[in-house]
């Protein structure tokens, strides 16, 4: 059932992230448009307002795509788990150096076990690129035959874990893999941040 449940609730992101592009991205990419056109004929007062207010309407734009390629989830794309996770990595820590180790075989037909290291290793990476000031960031994954082993380093300011549980999502995450009877710790020091994490997976999903 909880493996169901997962796997349940990535088909419901992966649908949300249609929806919203299908829906808000949408209208909002037609909107500017029409605001950019109408500033080019608004008077000496009007042309200003017009042009800041397709400004904002790009900034929330911009919003709205970042949420969707958050929800989304490569496995359900197609991709492989190491694609998926070098992705993901790409996309979260741009502008830094990332480097990846990955062992074992890291099997799609695990699904729930999958889903999980993805999205842990998402949320991990969004919190170094927007609060760590890091400049470079490693990921390391062994699969073992019963479980799927990891962390993911950086070696920015670190941060007051009893403070910013909440903010990070560090209380998700722990969720997340504990909900498969997995573990997570996290350590942080002026020096950097790891977040190590332990999954079960079962080889009976193959």
């Amino acid at each position: 059932k909880t493996k169901m449940l997962v796997e349940f609730q990535e088909v419901e992101r992966q649908l949300l992230a249609g929806e919203l592009h299908d829906g808000p991205a949408q209208d909002l990419s037609w909107l500017r448009l029409q605001l950019t056109d109408s500033a080019h004929d608004a008077d000496e007062v009007w042309a200003p307002r017009v042009t800041h207010w397709a400004s904002q309407s790009l900034g929330i734009l911009h919003s709205i795509q970042e949420s969707m390629g958050r929800l989304r989830n490569p496995l359900l794309e197609g991709e492989s788990v190491r694609r998926g996770l070098r992705s993901i990595l790409r996309r979260e820590c741009a502008g830094l150096e990332a480097r990846t180790r990955l062992r074992g075989r890291l099997n799609q037909s695990e699904t729930a076990a999958a889903h999980t290291l993805l999205r842990v290793v998402q949320e991990s990476a969004r919190n170094v690129r927007r609060h760590s000031g890091a400049g470079r960031v490693w990921l390391a994954i062994r699969a073992r035959r019963n479980q799927i082993q990891g962390y993911l380093r950086d070696d920015g300011k670190g941060f007051d874990i009893g403070q910013a549980t909440s903010r990070l999502g560090l209380k998700a995450m722990k969720q997340r893999v504990r909900l498969l009877g997995g573990k997570i710790r996290v350590r942080s020091s002026p020096s950097g941040t790891r977040i190590s994490f332990t999954i079960p997976s079962s080889r009976q999903d193959q």
